[in-house]
């Protein structure tokens, strides 16, 4: 098959296919044109500026030749792909499936549609206008762009006050680091005052769970239910890590039944889907769910804890092949900690043998060396490393992580000196 995948740089999906014999066709940021091209001199690479330019896309679709297929598992070029299968008339996820599955406002009304609990929310298209919406909700409340990735322009706000001097401290104006370079052609780079649509949501007090799915004409080959250690609005700037749940676990089956839900309300009966959420007082709330596998150590966490090749089963279910998928837990409970490094010149750092020399240990992947600079995060998305942990029990994990932490010995510094107690 000769099949077109938008991505911004991480082009696992594509790559599987390749490997599976299909012909793939590059949608690239043009920034990253040249690039692309020198990695895959015999591929063929589009540019774009914008992924929200349907004029470009119209062009675009005239001038690519015949297509079998159009695949993405990227946030922010989502919704263009959807838009270039209707052109070409091509099957997948559609314009307004995929608008449910990007838009924060989209989605939680098509759940809300289909008797899922969601937070309460209103959206705005000025800054100016928060403080009314704020209001009706009442406060706490969080506040993020409509369309965003990694936690990005997400603020939670305790009070009018608060609101109030953040606008006059123009806290909203300022624009997102984007040290990967990814981001900018989905317009995530910005401020939250350049975002239209604003939502506001109402503030979630609960433990944050996540799940993903993988599934095939309605029926799940694979469901992979955890838990992150904080809800991530929290963890921003902090060393994460998330927990796959053991298969008897009593959350694991109440996980699992909400992310189905979810994914027949988003029409995702093919594919992947990757389903945030709340367990409170008063039961479940969903909070979002993405049309792709969980990002940062997520997907690689249940490929290892189950023996599979998830790249290449989201390879077939992206062009509507069943894969074979047998899950089979091989820990009894595992673990990916995220690392987070502040900005800076790392001073000291263990290396990925030396984690790996750590009791419990499965992986680690340490991309900071010292005398270098931090390479930056871009919201929850950090590029400094991870590691796999095994644990005994899900109640060790804590006291597992911190002996990982304590044998990492970071140390960055520069203009903000901070260790690696200060950002746990």
């Amino acid at each position: 098959m000769r099949l077109l995948e938008l991505h911004t740089g991480v082009d696992w999906l594509g790559q599987a296919l390749n490997r599976e014999g299909h012909e793939v066709i590059q949608l690239v940021p043009q920034e990253l044109v040249a690039q692309r091209r020198a990695l895959a001199p015999d591929a063929s690479v589009y540019g774009i500026d914008r992924w929200a330019d349907r004029r470009q896309l119209d062009y675009l679709s005239r001038t690519m030749p015949n297509l079998d297929g159009v695949v993405c598992i990227d946030e922010g070029a989502m919704n263009a792909a959807a838009y270039l299968r209707g052109l070409r008339h091509l099957p997948g996820l559609s314009v307004v499936d995929a608008e449910a599955c990007t838009s924060k406002d989209a989605g939680k009304r098509r759940l809300r549609e289909h008797h899922i609990t969601v937070t309460e929310h209103r959206v705005v298209d000025r800054v100016e206008d928060i403080a009314a919406a704020a209001a009706e909700i009442g406060y706490p409340v969080v506040i993020k762009p409509d369309l965003g990735a990694g936690g990005t322009r997400t603020y939670r706000i305790n009070s009018a006050a608060e609101l109030d001097r953040m606008i006059k401290r123009k806290v909203f104006n300022r624009p997102t680091p984007d040290p990967t370079g990814r981001f900018r052609a989905a317009g995530f780079d910005g401020s939250l005052r350049d975002s239209t649509p604003i939502v506001i949501e109402a503030y979630v007090e609960g433990d944050e769970f996540w799940c993903d799915l993988l599934r095939h004409g309605g029926r799940t080959l694979l469901a992979a239910p955890g838990r992150y250690n904080t809800p991530l609005l929290q963890s921003l700037n902090r060393h994460q890590w998330d927990t796959l749940l053991p298969q008897d676990d009593p959350d694991a089956h109440d996980i699992i039944e909400q992310a189905e839900r979810t994914a027949d309300a988003l029409s995702i009966s093919t594919g992947a889907i990757h389903v945030e959420m709340f367990r409170t007082t008063s039961g479940w709330i969903v909070g979002e769910a993405a049309a792709r596998p969980g990002g940062g150590g997520i997907r690689p966490l249940y490929a290892k804890q189950h023996g599979a090749d998830i790249e290449r089963a989201v390879a077939k279910l992206s062009i509507g092949e069943r894969p074979h998928l047998a899950p089979n837990p091989r820990y009894p409970v595992l673990t990916n900690l995220v690392i987070a490094a502040p900005p800076g010149i790392v001073a000291s750092v263990a290396t990925a043998q030396e984690l790996c020399a750590v009791p419990g240990v499965v992986d680690a992947q340490v991309h900071l060396r010292v005398g270098q600079p931090t390479p930056g995060a871009f919201g929850t998305l950090s590029g400094a490393g991870r590691v796999t942990i095994a644990s005994r029990r899900l109640h060790h994990v804590d006291a597992d992580v911190d002996r990982v932490l304590q044998a990492l010995r970071l140390r960055v510094e520069g203009d903000r000196s901070i260790l690696a107690e200060a950002v746990r």
